[in-house]
């Protein structure tokens, strides 16, 4: 049930006054289609919200029914991006597979799988879960490289 209101929480609009963008792809493989992508996002008052999805089709489709949705929202100054909520569900050929970053005040997530993944060794070169304020989750990382954005903040 909590995923539920969450999921509607990514899902409603940010204010009357949001800049909305809808961006599709096409992904290819070798020359052939494999996938589609759609990313819709919103951004205006201090805060932003983008909803993806991705679909295989053409080739790929006839092997493989794979999708993967995804939510983010959270507050934006300029170009630097702080997500509050992040969620994304995967169909593969393991089955569905949810996952939900929630980042507390500092900027540091909690990564919540569903199933739960059993626990694994921690290792000398992983990164301290409290090291990790100010990261992004996937989905603010490819809008914040794919969105359009005025000419003076290109690369």
């Amino acid at each position: 049930m909590r995923a539920i209101a969450i999921l509607l929480c990514l899902l409603l609009p940010i204010t009357s006054g949001a800049d909305a963008d809808t961006s599709k792809f096409t992904i290819t493989v070798a020359g052939l289609r494999a996938g589609s992508m759609t990313v819709k996002s919103e951004e205006g008052g201090g805060v932003y919200k983008v909803n993806a999805s991705a679909r295989s089709s053409g080739i790929a489709a006839a092997f493989m029914d794979l999708w993967a949705d995804g939510g983010v929202n959270g507050r934006v100054s300029g170009s630097s991006y702080r997500p509050s909520v992040f969620v994304e569900q995967v169909k593969g050929r393991k089955g569905l597979k949810k996952r939900t970053f929630r980042y507390n005040g500092n900027g540091v997530p909690t990564i919540t799988h569903d199933p739960a993944r059993p626990p694994g060794k921690r290792r000398d070169y992983h990164a301290s879960p409290s090291a990790q304020g100010g990261t992004l989750d996937p989905l603010t990382a490819a809008y914040a490289i794919l969105r359009d954005r005025p000419a003076d903040e290109g690369c």
